[in-house]
């Protein structure tokens, strides 16, 4: 998980918690002082003095909500080395998902333009001789070209026709000449990248690829695997991160009842089982 930052509003005597508001992580900072920080439209950077607020920020290990009328808690994932902000989960693979999300846009520019070429236009640079000037005869050979695209491929299919001007003022040269270029579209390299990329990618917001969709050893999983995964992520992969979230209601639970502190406030998970178990197929657990 991220950074979240949650804010506390006490009643007027501030005996007790009156809300509990959840804050964009895109309008909240950090400062250097480590009880303050600040809220702002950062992100569409219509930022005046005015505009920015100061908020009292609560110790993230022993948070006292009695020493501020209002006040936020900075949920996160306390790190070694983090001070200030914790790196997400999926921070060691960032490079993985850029080459993902490139592989996709690379096919589709190609499909629109480039790799799917289907002729090859040799002509014969004498030809353009005759146009006088450089200028001309560069003006003459987009003219061309725009013209042979337009025969070959339609206008809607321009630049999948490969030009070359070849010197023909050597025995046995040819003139003009089109050739039809085979196309071969066997090679997935590019697709196994994709999917080793999505497989990491997946990893790195700690999800099994197979509870993310994604193919593994070329196919997807049997029910029976997927269901095990489900639980075993629910089991180990949650509890962590939910009580992560859970803090700021339990604090303030904490603080509006001081003798129900035994009382955690948790999720009711689902385990899926099978119906000769179950009829209903799931089972309650905390």
């Amino acid at each position: 998980m991220g950074n979240g930052w949650v804010e506390f509003v006490l009643q007027r005597d501030g005996k007790k918690v009156a809300s509990i508001q959840s804050m964009d992580a895109v309008d909240c900072r950090l400062s250097e002082d480590p009880d303050l920080m600040y809220v702002a439209d950062w992100k569409y950077n219509r930022l005046t003095a005015e505009k920015i607020a100061d908020v009292q920020l609560l110790n993230i290990r022993k948070p006292d909500l009695a020493n501020y009328f209002k006040s936020a808690l900075h949920i996160k994932q306390i790190q070694s080395g983090q001070p200030f902000y914790s790196l997400a989960g999926w921070y060691g693979t960032k490079g993985w998902s850029k080459i993902a999300n490139r592989i996709p846009e690379f096919h589709l520019n190609g499909l629109e333009s480039g790799y799917m070429l289907r002729y090859h236009v040799k002509m014969p640079k004498s030809y353009f001789d005759q146009f006088g000037s450089t200028d001309q005869k560069e003006k003459k050979k987009k003219e061309l070209q725009t013209q042979l695209d337009s025969v070959l491929s339609g206008s809607a299919n321009a630049h999948k026709t490969f030009y070359s001007f070849i010197e023909d003022k050597i025995p046995n040269a040819q003139g003009f000449s089109i050739e039809k270029i085979a196309t071969d579209l066997k090679d997935e390299s590019y697709l196994k990248l994709h999917d080793h990329a999505s497989k990491l990618h997946a990893r790195g917001h700690n999800i099994h690829p197979v509870l993310a969709g994604i193919e593994t050893s070329g196919s997807l999983s049997s029910g029976s695997e997927i269901l095990n995964l489900l639980n075993f992520h629910i089991a180990y992969k949650t509890p962590r991160p939910r009580n992560i979230c859970l803090r700021p209601i339990n604090l303030a639970k904490n603080f509006n009842f001081p003798n129900k502190r035994h009382i955690k406030i948790g999720v009711e998970d689902v385990v899926l089982t099978t119906t000769d178990k179950n009829p209903n197929g799931q089972q309650n657990s905390m």
